[in-house]
């Protein structure tokens, strides 16, 4: 009946979820009663005799349900502040596996989506699901175990290791006092060997460079477990050679975990070389999306309003197609 309510109200509040669960237990008690009299056998069906019955289509929704939907959609998303619109009235999705890039010239908006897909942000119109859930139902805790964020700005971590800043994703497992267990301490060095940190878990956070600290935070979202990641300029103050290696390292974790994986860059070489596909935030509302070859063969064939040369319109810059990246007029 728990699996009969969710599928019904498309939550895991459990707010909801009690009253709807036993509703359904008395809907399946009067199904019986009802199936009693209508067959004529005077007496009523014990309500466990129906329950295989009732099981085996919500089972095989279930599993095909979940086969085929996308980690993450929005549908009709609009977002902004006040009578400033951002987007407007846009569909995306983020697959299992896959490594999505959002490219966008400074203020378009891309911050702003992130906050909404995350939930700190509520979007002025449309929805937002994550495996199939509407994050508008989702408490906080219960957010915090399907998404996982990695932002710009550098976390001040104090004295804190390696090893407990990357414990700190476990918070949404670990109850009020905030203890790690003996699966919590498996998650974490697996997060950390998954990136390649294990050698320095009980170093210092604030003695690593710039890209270890990165792999630190990317380690810290595996450990909190979440299908979706979300990572807001996460190669900003690399170098070349660590951004490579955290682009590579995320597209990695997104094939060999299944997670979806969406992240804003600056990056346009990168992002065409290394994403699944591109989210791109041309300035005018709408959000084009497909895979780099699709946006690439617009602009070899020239195709007026293509959204390479619309990311950047007005601006003194061109897309160049031998580059693969944009350069000065």
């Amino acid at each position: 009946m728990p699996h009969v309510a969710r599928m019904l109200t498309g939550t895991s509040n459990h707010r909801v979820l009690l009253p709807a669960t036993a509703l359904a237990g008395g809907g399946g008690a009067l199904l019986c009663a009802w199936l009693s009299v209508v067959c004529g056998w005077g007496q009523i069906i014990p309500i466990n005799a129906i329950t295989p019955i009732i099981s085996v289509p919500v089972i095989v929704y279930v599993i095909v349900n979940r086969s085929y939907r996308p980690m993450l959609k929005i549908e009709g998303l609009t977002t902004g502040y006040g009578s400033r619109v951002l987007l407007r009235n846009v569909d995306a999705s983020l697959e299992r596996g896959e490594l999505v890039a959002l490219i966008g010239a400074n203020g378009v908006g891309k911050s702003t989506l992130l906050k909404v897909l995350r939930g700190e942000l509520s979007p002025l119109e449309g929805l937002v699901d994550i495996d199939g859930r509407n994050i508008a139902g989702m408490s906080r805790m219960d957010l915090a175990r399907n998404v996982s964020v990695v932002n710009t700005d550098r976390l001040e971590v104090g004295a804190l290791s390696v090893e407990d800043v990357v414990g700190m994703g476990r918070y949404p497992y670990t109850g009020f006092l905030g203890r790690l267990g003996r699966e919590d301490r498996a998650v974490v060095a697996e997060a950390m060997e998954a990136v390649g940190v294990e050698g320095f878990a009980c170093r210092n956070v604030a003695e690593l460079s710039d890209g270890e600290r990165q792999k630190v935070m990317i380690a810290r979202a595996l450990a909190q477990d979440t299908p979706v990641v979300l990572l807001d300029e996460p190669t900003a103050f690399l170098d070349v050679a660590s951004r490579v290696e955290v682009l590579s390292l995320l597209r990695k974790l997104a094939k060999e975990r299944s997670k979806g994986v969406l992240l804003s860059l600056h990056d346009v070489a990168s992002a065409l070389a290394l994403s699944d596909r591109l989210w791109l935030m041309p300035g005018d509302c709408s959000l084009r999306c497909g895979a780099p070859g699709d946006f690439l063969r617009e602009h070899e064939e020239k195709r007026p309003g293509n959204a390479l040369d619309a990311l950047f319109a007005g601006r003194k810059v061109r897309f160049d197609g031998h580059r693969m990246d944009y350069v000065g007029l």
